[in-house]
């Protein structure tokens, strides 16, 4: 849902599809995604209609990896979570079938608003275990014989007599 200019504010989107026949030709990029550059298939959220409230008018597609005109771009460094590379995903005139709707159109942000606090628990449930682990190492150094006040973990009040 991600974009460069919008970042995660959906309504701010600017990726659109427009309907030709039985097909929407998508034009946009979305940035920061997960997993983005090894799915296979996505979820992309594009305005389809500019009318109405921002809110309204999102359209969510499945969209497969070998559609003509999608591309990943650019995979991006991360200081953590590596296990799942983050990317670009960029839309150049690409051909998504009309039956690869997601729920209606136009009502895109229901479908994903319906998953947005599962995957909001979910990343959170990684801090709180790395948290959870620093306590209980510090508990244990502190509770055991050799706890920060022992002669092994003083620090020199002059740096200098740092080894």
């Amino acid at each position: 849902m991600s974009e460069p200019n919008s970042g995660s504010d959906v309504v701010s989107m600017k990726t659109r599809a427009e309907k030709k026949g039985d097909y929407y030709i998508l034009n946009g990029s979305k940035f920061w995604i997960t997993n983005g550059p090894d799915a296979d298939t996505l979820i992309v959220y594009a305005k389809t209609d500019f009318s109405g409230p921002a809110k309204h008018g999102i359209t969510a597609f499945i969209v497969e990896k070998d559609y003509p005109g999608f591309r990943t771009g650019q995979k991006l460094d991360k200081l953590g979570i590596r296990g799942s590379n983050t990317g670009e995903l960029i839309f150049e005139d690409c051909k998504v079938p009309a039956k690869n709707i997601l729920g209606q159109e136009g009502k895109g942000v229901y479908v994903l608003m319906s998953g947005l606090d599962y995957e909001r628990l979910l990343l959170a449930s990684g801090p709180v275990g790395l948290m959870q682990a620093a306590c209980d190492v510090a508990f244990r150094l502190c509770s055991s014989e050799e706890s920060l006040w022992s002669e092994n973990w003083r620090i020199p009040a002059d740096p200098g007599q740092n080894g």
